[in-house]
């Protein structure tokens, strides 16, 4: 309003001021009347005066817009120091100091906002506190929980659960359950307070067998004015298993919502009961263990002291040095003066195979002969049962007695060697003095003697198993004579498998009555002792065929081949080279079963001749017919014989095949059979690839004696390849 009359009056004053200005103008006009004039004067007082209301409107209108302004800001900056007081306590509540307070005396809508600010700050103040206690509750019952998992007693675990409960959740009296497995109720493992009525047991049973969490009303005359309590019941749960339950008195006004599921106290009653129950658990199981900690000391050092010697005996296959091993294991373990192992012979009786002493008691102890039933080791052998004598010498069998005062022992402790249930010996320790053997004594010595039991057992098959293919392999052994009839041979034989002195192949020469020498080389499929096995029945038949078939070597191989499709139905197959020699005439008869070519090598090494297969390997088809085909040779020639072990081995990543195998022979040079055998042997026993290693057998003969007939070539047909060395 103000304003408005402002800008009236500025706009009056503006317009007087132009009329003035206009009648300046008429009065400065030429010719006038004296009516004009006064007209003029008239109209110059009236806008003067005009000018002048004008100016004191003005006036007046300034002086009221400054009282206004004025009332104005003296409002404003009370305003604003209400707001201001505010924003300092918005400023402390965002901080943390919810105990801040504002005063506001407006009467208006700032006064109720400030008296909801300071509503707020209580609100938070009262919120922090109780967010105080509730982690101090936390904080405590976890420490509990701390403490009950330290606790190994379960009755001390129980007194520090109850002890928790009532010091951090405010609790004033607490006792902990356990189920009883006797029974089928519960028993109190722990308590803190001294009030527990009936009840209690009824509340812990309940919540034990139904996992739940129960809360109840309790009215106790004896509290302060007959004041309800509420008693608490939550199981103490472990995985599947409930073990029991807390049970616990709330009063102090607490209400039921404060204990209701979902409530602080409840939830963290029911954490800690998890935990609680974990420890109960652990001390439980701690004093079951403690209880066999004896036992189980005394079964570590039992089953420790079976594993030493069992791992001394085990190392050794042969019989002799594992019944050694046993005897000086066994003494050490059981801190015996002697150990002796009995085994039966073959009339039955028992003699000390093995045992630990002096060598001056040893070969007295070695001539101790006992019958099943006789003396302590005879009675364990016989009844398959431990047996001790705490002082033979003074023992009332005889037998015992007699054996004790002629051993000069006096101690004894037997136990049988048993596998499965057969008893296969006896092992006795002697002591010098009397000597009082405990449970574990015997317990001990029965574990060593069925775990040495089965070592020896193996040791003992190994041993004759050992002895039966060492006497095979003799037998089976490819052999040659240096000199037979005027010819020399040189053989060598590398098995593949280390541990095997035969394998599949094999070389043989056999002297025939009509004055010719005959020989052989050949390889059977398979490996090891099944080899071994069909080795031997080719070896044998094809001596007992070279002297029904003297001058044909086709007809050997031939009924060779039927033998064994007839004998073994295909079981395997071999290949085969088999000549008949002349040494007279140096005629060379040969038939060959798929096996690589055999080498005549002629004119001071510079020419080979490969004598080729004449029919398939034996053993692969009935009635096959294989021819003979004849070469002859010089005096200085020498007939190589191989197996495929030598083609197929790899070197340098290369299969030598039979090009690699005449090279070597060329290499070799002018040189004998022995030598030349020699030379091969080295060259394909190193640097060779060891997984793709197989058996290779080499025989050479050597044409040393003066011949006549000097060409060569099939006198029975057959065509032969001849090699010619590129040095010579």
């Amino acid at each position: 309003m103000l304003t408005a009359q402002s800008l009236d009056a500025i706009h009056y004053l503006r317009r007087a001021e132009a009329e003035r200005a206009w009648f300046e103008r008429l009065v400065t006009a030429p010719a006038g009347a004296a009516d004009l004039n006064a007209a003029l004067d008239e109209m110059s007082r009236s806008v003067q005066a005009e000018f002048r209301r004008a100016q004191v409107t003005l006036t007046l209108s300034g002086a009221a817009a400054g009282v206004a302004l004025a009332v104005a800001f003296v409002a404003g900056n009370r305003t604003v120091r209400t707001i201001r007081k505010l924003a300092r306590a918005a400023s402390a509540l965002a901080v943390g100091d919810y105990r801040r307070r504002i005063a506001v005396r407006t009467g208006d809508e700032l006064e109720s906002l400030g008296e909801s600010f300071n509503a707020l700050g209580e609100s938070l103040l009262e919120r922090d506190q109780t967010f105080k206690e509730q982690a101090e509750m936390l904080a405590g019952m976890v420490e509990a929980a701390r403490v009950a998992s330290a606790s190994l007693d379960a009755r001390e675990c129980g007194g520090a659960i109850a002890n928790a409960v009532c010091a951090h959740l405010g609790a004033s009296d607490a006792v902990v359950f356990r189920k009883d497995t006797d029974d089928g109720g519960v028993r109190a493992v722990g308590r803190c307070g001294s009030r527990h009525g009936a009840d209690w047991r009824r509340l812990a049973a309940h919540s034990a067998e139904s996992g739940d969490y129960l809360v109840i009303a309790e009215q106790d005359s004896a509290l302060a004015g007959g004041q309800e309590a509420l008693l608490v019941g939550t199981p103490l749960v472990t995985g599947a298993e409930t073990l029991g339950s807390i049970v616990a008195r709330f009063g102090d006004g607490l209400a039921r919502d404060d204990l209701r599921l979902g409530s602080l106290r409840a939830d963290v009653l029911r954490a800690f009961a998890i935990h609680a129950a974990a420890a109960v658990a652990n001390a439980e199981v701690h004093q079951r263990t403690e209880k066999y900690s004896e036992a189980l000391e005394d079964w570590v050092e039992h089953v420790s002291a079976v594993m030493r010697v069992t791992e001394a005996i085990s190392a050794s296959l042969n019989l002799q040095e594992a019944l050694a091993a046993l005897a000086a294991a066994t003494a050490s373990t059981m801190n015996a003066d002697e150990c002796v192992i009995f085994l039966p012979d073959r009339e039955g009786n028992l003699i000390i195979r093995s045992c630990f002493a002096s060598d001056a008691r040893r070969q007295d102890l070695l001539q101790t002969k006992l019958r099943p039933g006789e003396s302590i080791s005879g009675q364990a052998f016989a009844q398959k049962n431990c047996a001790a004598c705490r002082d033979a010498q003074a023992s009332d069998d005889e037998s015992t007695r007699r054996f004790g005062v002629g051993g000069g022992f006096r101690g004894v402790l037997s136990a049988p060697l048993i596998v499965g249930d057969e008893a296969i010996g006896a092992i006795t320790l002697y002591c010098f003095e009397p000597r009082e053997f405990h449970r574990k004594d015997t317990q001990l010595l029965m574990s060593i003697a069925l775990h040495a039991a089965v070592v020896v057992r193996n040791a003992k098959l190994y041993t004759m198993e050992a002895t039966i293919a060492e006497r095979l392999q003799t037998s089976l052994a490819s052999e040659a004579p240096e000199r037979c009839r005027g010819l020399g041979f040189a053989g060598r034989y590398i098995p593949a498998l280390d541990e095997a002195s035969v394998g599949g192949d094999f070389y043989d020469v056999t002297p025939l009555p009509n004055g010719k020498v005959a020989v052989a080389i050949a390889d059977v499929s398979g490996k090891g002792l099944e080899a071994a096995m069909h080795l031997a029945a080719c070896k044998y038949m094809l001596k007992a065929l070279a002297y029904s078939y003297p001058d044909d070597p086709a007809a050997v191989l031939g009924e060779l081949n039927n033998a064994i499709n007839y004998c073994f139905h295909y079981d395997f197959f071999l290949t085969a080279f088999y000549a008949v020699i002349d040494p007279e005439t140096g005629t060379i008869l040969f038939a060959n079963a798929g096996h690589p070519p055999a080498f005549l090598v002629t004119e001071n090494a510079n020419m080979h001749t490969c004598l080729t297969s004449t029919g398939i390997p034996l053993g692969a088809g009935p009635a096959c017919r294989y021819h003979v085909q004849s070469v002859t040779a010089r005096p200085g020639d020498v007939l190589l014989l191989y197996t495929d072990g030598a083609t197929d081995a790899v070197k340098d990543g290369v299969r030598l095949d039979l090009e690699g195998v005449h090279k070597m022979v060329f290499e070799a040079g002018r040189c004998s059979g022995a030598e030349l055998v020699d030379r091969l042997y080295e060259q394909l026993s190193t640097n060779l690839d060891p997984h793709r290693k197989d058996d290779v057998a080499l025989l050479a003969v050597s044409f040393d004696s003066a011949v006549n007939v000097s060409e060569v070539g099939g006198s029975l047909g057959g065509e032969q390849r001849s090699i010619t060395s590129q040095t010579g």
